[in-house]
């Protein structure tokens, strides 16, 4: 089998990527992550938007 062409390679992200993403996060003792899927029009946005607004109350990082 053959290596990936490099034009299919992904480049990773610059390292200011991370910090800048960071950038206000205050710790938490219990952090949640939230994954949402769906199909299209399923209602995803609105369903984060909620999440967001109430992880926001918590304090500490919302991306």
């Amino acid at each position: 089998m053959s290596s990936p062409s490099p034009r299919r390679q992904a480049a990773a992200p610059p390292a200011p990527v991370l910090p800048g993403a960071l950038c206000g996060a205050v710790a938490q003792e219990q952090p949640v992550v939230v994954f949402v899927a769906g199909q299209p029009g399923s209602g995803k946005t609105l369903v984060m938007d909620l999440v967001q607004a109430a992880l926001q109350r918590r304090g500490g990082a919302v991306r």
